[in-house]
Parts: C-alpha cells; structure tokens; sequence
C-alpha cells in the first residue's frame, strides 16, 4: 500500500521508515505491557489486552485506509498454502525434535519431509501462471538480497529474544517488567536508527550502509557472548550488546523495506510485500527454532548430574530451565541450591555458545549485502 500511495521516492522511504520503525515500537511496547500484566493480573491478561487493540482496528481501518489491489490477482493457490505449510511445520518439528530427543527417526524424517514438500512447493510455484509466490521477483538481484537479509536479521533477532528474557528472568533472577525494561533502551535507539537511516540513504549506497548497519548488530552479539552466569553485571553487558543488535536490526529494516519496494513495479508491489513479511515471519520461526534449538541442545549436554539428585529429575531439569528451577525447588536443601547453581551456569554457557552462531548469521548477511548492493544508489 504504501508503494502506492507514495509515487515520490523521497516520500516513500520515509513512509517505508516509519513503517519499519513500528516493529520495533511494538517491540518496546510488547515485553513492557506485559511485564507489568504478569506482576499485577492473571497470566492470561497478556492475551486479553490485545481484544481492544483488534478492536479498534477493525473499526478504524476502513475508515482510514484506502483500497489499493492489483487489478489482476489470479486465484488463490490453497494447494501451494498447504504445501508451504506443511514444508515449514515438517522442518520445525523436525529441529525441535533433534534438539529434544537426539538424533533418531522422527527428527529426521521431519526435516526430510519439510525439504521435500519444499521443493514440490517451488516446482509448483515454476509451473503456475499465476503463483502463490512469485519466485520471478528473486531474479532482480536487489529484491533477492534485500529479502534474504530480512530473514537473516530478523532469524537473529528473534532469537536473541529467545534466550535474553529466560537469562535475565531467570539466571539473573529480575522481574518481568525490569527484565523488559533492560530491552527498551535497545528498542528505543531501533526507532531512532530506523528513522535516521533515511537521511543516510541519500548519502551512500545500500550495500554500504547494510553492511555498518549489520556490523554494528553482529559486534552487540559478540558481546553476548561474554555474559557471566548469575551476575547482574551481565543484566548491563546484555543491555548494550542488545542495543547494538536492536539498532542494527532497525536500521536495516529501512534500507532492505525500501529496496524490495522501489526495484517492482506498482502492479507487484502486494505481491512483493508478501515476501518480505514472509521473510519476517519465516525468519522469527527460524530464529526461535533453530537459535532455540541450539540453545535448549548445548544447555542440555552442558547439565551434568547432580550430587543428591535423582537421575529421572535430572532428566526433567536438562529439558528447560525453567524446568531445572522448579525440580530444584522441589528437591531444596544442598542438593537443590547445586543443581540451581549448575542450570545456570549451563544455560549461560548455552547462550554464550548460541550467540556465536548469531555473529556469524549477521556476518555473513552484511558481507552478502555489501558484496552484491555495493553499487546500487539509495537513490
């Protein structure tokens, strides 16, 4: 919509900022809101609350957003819908299941059924006259890039909120609403960045900026990986690692939105917006599954037994750590300050370990940027 609402380009990187800089918004708002929900209501008040925000945009969006469409959409593809679905569901599962029970049938049968249902999804694609996913707006190398950087920095960013809320509220032993507020200075300098990355996109060019912006994300995981077990002096290295990510993020979102929206044409423009929230969305799947995977697997092998600790409940403890905390609550007594002590420290290890693989996905999506959008003026 707002490719075609904005005819001027100066007007629509701007828009497309502001757009971007809601994600991040909404970010802020999000661990606050319910930070403050769960320490003053029912757990089930974080669902409720968002009943009038739906509310009220089912009243106002008629009202204050105009009609825009293409003029020749096709039919709707169920068929490439339930493939695409079933590819995505078949991978997770099949990760999650690795990281939970080793490697075994199951676990690899998934994966195996999520890449094959995959590749019958984009043969079908190929195919059709009219595709689900038009597959031909990745020959133009900007959207292609612009897109994969998407679902490479969101990926990273999903999930680094995977394990930064469970090490501050539970490692470090904070509040929901203090640990959300050690987020928000992250989240406020995001908008910031989102909306000051326009006046540098007149300046230089997107490869260029990508590759700071991203740089500057992947040296905020670097420093998660430093983060001690136990210490509130980890809730502040976690907040300025967090901030330079968060910032990174914010700013890319901007260059990438704005490059996916200028190289299509006005008639494609819904269909290439659905690809770049398909790149969202598939990168927070991403980020939670493959990041978490990681992080419940090398927590898990970290977790050694216990002194006075049953192996059954040992069994329980590796499966989460909040998990590892409610077994050693139960048990109480030596044995339970001991397997505390060791969860933490495993699950900090853990993080540090998945942070690194986090450096390395940011990494390689600002060499890809810069390599390939070097050339291209933000103009």
């Amino acid at each position: 919509m707002l490719r075609n609402i904005f005819h001027d380009q100066r007007q629509r990187t701007l828009a497309i900022a502001v757009w971007a800089t809601m994600f991040s918004v909404g970010s802020a708002m999000g661990p606050v809101i319910g930070g403050w929900l769960l320490e003053h209501f029912w757990w089930g008040s974080v669902f409720l609350i968002n009943l009038p925000v739906m509310v009220g945009l089912l009243v106002l969006t008629p009202l204050l957003v105009p009609e825009s469409r293409n003029p020749s959409p096709g039919r709707y593809d169920l068929r490439s819908a339930g493939l695409s679905l079933v590819a995505m569901l078949s991978a997770v599962y099949g990760m999650k299941t690795l990281a939970s029970h080793g490697v075994g049938v199951p676990g690899v049968a998934a994966l195996m059924a999520g890449f094959a249902f995959g590749v019958v999804f984009v043969r079908r694609q190929r195919k059709l006259a009219e595709p689900l996913l038009d597959l031909r707006l990745f020959n133009n190398r900007g959207f292609s890039t612009s897109v994969a950087t998407n679902l490479l920095a969101t990926m990273a960013f999903i999930g680094a909120l995977f394990f930064i809320t469970q090490y501050l509220q539970i490692v470090i032993g904070l509040s929901p609403l203090r640990a959300a507020l050690v987020l928000v200075p992250g989240l406020t300098l995001a908008i910031f960045a989102g909306l000051f990355t326009v006046r540098l996109m007149r300046r230089a060019g997107i490869g260029t900026l990508l590759f700071a912006m991203l740089l500057m994300a992947a040296v905020g995981y670097s420093l998660m990986t430093q983060l001690p077990g136990g210490s509130t002096s980890g809730a502040w290295l976690l907040a300025v690692g967090f901030t330079l990510v968060a910032a990174g993020f914010g700013a890319a979102n901007t260059v990438t939105n704005n490059t996916i929206m200028a190289v299509v044409a006005p008639e494609k423009a819904g269909a290439a917006s659905a690809i770049s929230e398909t790149a969202y969305e598939v990168g927070a799947a991403m980020g939670t599954a493959v990041l978490g995977t990681v992080v419940t697997a090398v927590y898990a092998a970290k977790l050694q037994s216990v002194p006075g600790v049953p192996e059954a409940m040992m069994q329980e403890a590796r499966q989460t750590l909040g998990g590892a905390t409610h077994v050693a609550e139960d048990l109480g007594g030596d044995a339970g300050a001991a397997l505390r002590v060791a969860a933490d420290a495993s699950f900090t290890s853990a993080v540090n370990v998945t942070s690194v693989i986090g450096v390395a996905l940011v990494l390689y999506a600002a060499i890809q940027a810069y390599a390939v959008l070097r050339r291209r003026s933000a103009r």
